[in-house]
Formats: structure tokens, sequence, C-alpha cells
């Protein structure tokens, strides 16, 4: 199973991305789940807690913690 993390700060944008992940994933019979996150803090928390990804989209811009903080 593939597991996929989105992080945007915006929540259409998060929705659409989302949205397109699994329709892709879907057409490409591929096993996935997706966790999506409006704050990249809780998705840092979320992998400090044991969870782990295969795939991050990740938003750069976002105001304090941002996708660049994740991947560091």
């Amino acid at each position: 199973m593939t597991k996929i993390a989105i992080v945007d700060d915006n929540e259409v944008i998060l929705n659409e991305v989302e949205d397109l992940t699994k329709k892709y994933m879907e057409t490409a019979s591929y096993s996935f789940q997706i966790k999506a996150y409006t704050k990249s803090l809780a998705l840092i928390s979320s992998i400090i807690d044991g969870d782990r990804f295969d795939i991050y989209v990740l938003d750069v811009d976002m105001p304090g913690s941002n996708g660049m903080d994740v991947a560091e």
C-alpha cells in the first residue's frame, strides 16, 4: 500500500490535490491511503508518533512552519 501525506494551509487546494491524487491512484489501480493536513506541524507530530509515508506533497508557502520544515 502506498501511503501519501498532503499538506496545504488552503483547504480548497488541499481538497483539490487530494481528489486529483485519489483519481490518479484509482485509475492506476494502486492500493493507497491518503492523510491530509492543513498544518505542517500536525504532519510532523504524526511522523513523531510513528506514521510513515511513501509520498509527501508539501505546500512550501505557508505561515509559520512550512513544507520545507517538514522536508528537513
